[in-house]
């Protein structure tokens, strides 16, 4: 007999344009904060600073900063997700 588990694994990742601002940004992540979801938020924007990428705001899981590598991008969702 085989039993097989199935999981599922949920990750935000927030692309930030110009046309998003940061108010938009933060308002998203108190929406997620007060409906109780516990789901990881990466953010990868080019209007972030340095500080940001090494300490990220309340609720937010990492900060990458643009122009990002597809192999970064995937490395740091994986790290997230076995973190979560």
């Amino acid at each position: 007999m085989t039993t097989t588990t199935e999981t599922s694994a949920r990750v935000l990742i927030v692309d930030d344009e110009a046309t998003i601002r940061q108010f938009m940004i933060e308002d998203l992540l108190y929406l997620l904060r007060d409906r109780g979801d516990d789901i990881p938020i990466v953010i990868v924007s080019g209007w972030v600073d340095d500080d940001a990428t090494r300490e990220q705001p309340d609720g937010v899981h990492a900060v990458l900063k643009k122009p990002v590598a597809v192999e970064t991008l995937l490395s740091t969702v994986r790290q997230v997700l076995e973190q979560a």
